[in-house]
């Protein structure tokens, strides 16, 4: 079901607890409050949810407390790489604050993106730590890690969740003070990939023990299930080859699913680790993807490559989609360029129906590298747009030098779609884009297929607009909030009021 769809749901049945006899409110309250858990916003199932909401009515004293974090994790709470702002033209709006680490802009690198508190705080991971940063731009903590940490937090009630990449430990700080609430070992180490760990239903999804396969080594070769109060691990798995940049996905039916950097696709039981289903992507196991999967309604997409490909210029990647309930494959789209980040699903401008976005383009290394976005539909994979970037002339992305700490970025940032149905996204020249169709349904309908040439042509009707952020950003890089746009770019955190 669509957010929209539940959101209408949530309040038909909270006006007919209301209109309900005062003992049965009592009742509900009760039940709350024996619950074992807290229940934050996509920690815990609807039901729940709908009772907690009426326990902070009853006991507002917790109401703070229970509030949900606008953003509490990459690609947003619902992991579909959307957004409810609506973000002004880039050529009206300029920063309004723009924050570096201490040690200075070129000396480190910021781990994904940011996350935002009920409060309005920023949690922002560089190589050396994880830094709270206030509403103004001013840090308020910072937790040093010596041994290096790489991914991206998650804000989990009044904790914050990570892993680190030199000893393959898991862990949680509270959330006011930065001070460490329970560290657990995983794996001897992990991976230097920059990764999305995520929790729901009490449990934290996080990858560790870095891999050794003959076609890339990095990423994790287990997935493991904690305990997101305690850290106690729950259970682990083992993919057919490593996740990398995992990022697991929470359909809302007590499981996980994520994907390899092979593209294989793997669902699990969130309490017990147990396979439900495992797709591979038969003719793709030689090949190596930056990129990751998203939720759709009833489906989920992911981005990755083919044959032996491994995200270079020339080569070419997949957008796909699979049922969620059974891990068959519904369509699929070549691409004229690897897909080296992760799709968006949502709903562009001037559409009636849900589409997936996808930014092809090719790792660095190349002196001539293509890059573009384009659109499908999400239930047909029928092309509906594209747009060709200008070819960007340099061997690495633009301001990621040797003598610096270097970021090497995949191509883009994962894209994101926001409520009028525009994209957002920042590629390696250092650029953010925003993008929309100035004449859906107003043309003859595309050939349904994705172009095979490098070359082709932009689509009639759709425009882009950017707004220079000097360097290029990791796939998490966007977070929002009311009236509000964060960007980290590899070495700064850009935030718009507007």
């Amino acid at each position: 079901e669509s957010s929209w769809a539940l959101h209408s749901l949530f309040w038909k049945r909270l006006k007919a607890y209301l209109m309900a006899a005062p003992f049965i409110i009592r009742l509900l309250v009760l039940h709350a409050a024996a619950a074992s858990q807290d229940c934050c916003e996509g920690t815990c199932g609807e039901e729940n949810m709908e009772v907690n909401f009426l326990q902070t009515n009853v006991n507002s004293a917790s109401l703070s407390r229970r509030k949900a974090h606008p953003w509490r994790q990459a690609f947003g709470n619902e992991r579909r790489c959307v957004t409810n702002e609506v973000v002004p033209s880039l050529s009206s709006i300029k920063p309004a604050w723009n924050w570096s680490s201490p040690i200075g802009r070129y000396s480190t690198v910021l781990g994904g993106g940011p996350v935002i508190d009920t409060t309005g705080n920023f949690y922002v991971v560089s190589s050396e730590g994880v830094h709270k940063v206030s509403p103004e731009g001013q840090q308020l903590w910072f937790h040093a890690f010596p041994v290096g940490i790489n991914n991206q937090v998650y804000l989990f009630g009044d904790t914050v969740l990570g892993s680190c990449k030199g000893d393959g430990t898991a862990f949680a700080l509270d959330i006011s003070t930065g001070s460490l609430v329970w560290q657990t070992k995983l794996a001897e180490d992990a991976g230097w990939d920059s990764g999305y760990p995520a929790a729901y239903d009490g449990i934290f999804v996080v990858g560790a023990g870095m891999g050794h396969h003959p076609s890339n080594t990095g990423g994790n070769v287990h997935v493991f299930g904690l305990n997101a109060t305690t850290g106690a691990k729950l259970w682990q798995f083992a993919p057919e080859v490593p996740v990398w940049n995992l990022a697991p996905l929470f359909p809302g039916d007590s499981s996980t699913v994520f994907m390899d950097f092979a593209g294989n696709v793997y669902k699990l039981s969130l309490e017990t680790g147990k396979q439900i289903w495992k797709t591979l992507a038969l003719n793709d196991q030689g090949s190596f993807s930056d990129g990751g999967a998203i939720l759709g309604s009833s489906l989920v997409y992911t981005c990755s490559n083919i044959g032996e490909g491994h995200g270079s210029e020339g080569t070419r990647g997949a957008v796909r989609a699979y049922g969620l309930s059974d891990g068959k494959m519904a369509w699929e789209q070549m691409l004229p360029s690897p897909c080296n980040s992760y799709p968006a699903v949502g709903m562009l401008a001037g559409a009636s129906d849900l589409s997936v976005v996808v930014t092809p383009g090719a790792f660095i290394g190349s002196l001539s590298i293509h890059g573009s976005v384009m659109a499908f539909d999400a239930i047909t994979g029928k092309r509906q747009w594209q747009y060709q970037c200008p070819v960007w002339h340099g061997v690495m992305a633009r301001n990621d030098y040797p003598t610096m700490a270097q970021c090497i970025p995949a191509h883009w940032s994962a894209p994101v779609i926001t409520a009028d149905g525009k994209v957002l996204a920042v590629r390696i020249d250092g650029l953010l884009y925003q993008l929309h169709d100035s004449l859906q349904g107003q043309r003859e309908s595309l050939d349904p297929a994705a172009p095979k040439d490098l070359n082709f042509e932009t689509t009639p009707g759709v425009q882009a607009e950017t707004l220079d952020l000097e360097r290029s950003s990791l796939h998490g890089a966007f977070a929002f909030a009311p009236n509000t746009m964060a960007v980290n770019t590899c070495d700064s955190l850009f935030v718009f009021r507007y």
